[in-house]
């Protein structure tokens, strides 16, 4: 099966603010990411798939900033069922948040865009989103987001 990469144009509410009315901010997130992905065609890996996860946070609202552990849970709870079966098919996990207006030259990131339209790059670069992604493990060279930290040479 191909790798399953799609855009959400919004980012999970920290339950852990909602304490009294979880269930309830988990629903109301699910009911939007249903109506985002309506038209999505979700093809289902079989039960016996070890998959990865990869979310990347491009955040470009620095007044409501949400930890990315907040927001692995319920992205991996709302594809539980729709694109595999089990969460412990899950084997390996990525994902880091990009905090764009703090944009600085010792952090760069390498993301394949040959499957993206030039739209949704610009969407990157500009609104707050995830980028989901979904595939059999292992990963190649290929899928791997590289990044170089201080002054090191690559």
């Amino acid at each position: 099966m191909t790798v399953f990469r799609t855009i959400l144009p919004i980012v999970p509410l920290s339950l852990n603010a909602y304490l009294k009315r979880k269930s309830l901010a988990k629903k109301r997130f699910f009911d939007q990411l249903e109506m985002l992905t309506k038209n999505v065609d979700f093809q289902k890996y079989s039960s016996g798939s070890r998959l990865y996860f990869k979310v990347i946070y491009f955040e470009h609202n620095t007044s409501n900033i949400r930890d990315i552990d907040n927001v692995f849970k319920p992205i991996l709870d709302f594809f539980s069922k729709k694109i595999y079966h089990n969460d412990e098919q899950i084997k390996h996990i990525l994902g880091f948040k990009l905090e764009m207006l703090y944009n600085t030259e010792w952090f760069d990131v390498v993301i394949d865009i040959s499957s993206l339209r030039r739209d949704e790059i610009k969407f990157y670069l500009t609104e707050t989103c995830l980028l989901i992604e979904i595939g059999n493990v292992p990963l190649s060279e290929n899928d791997v987001v590289t990044w170089y930290g201080g002054d090191d040479e690559a």
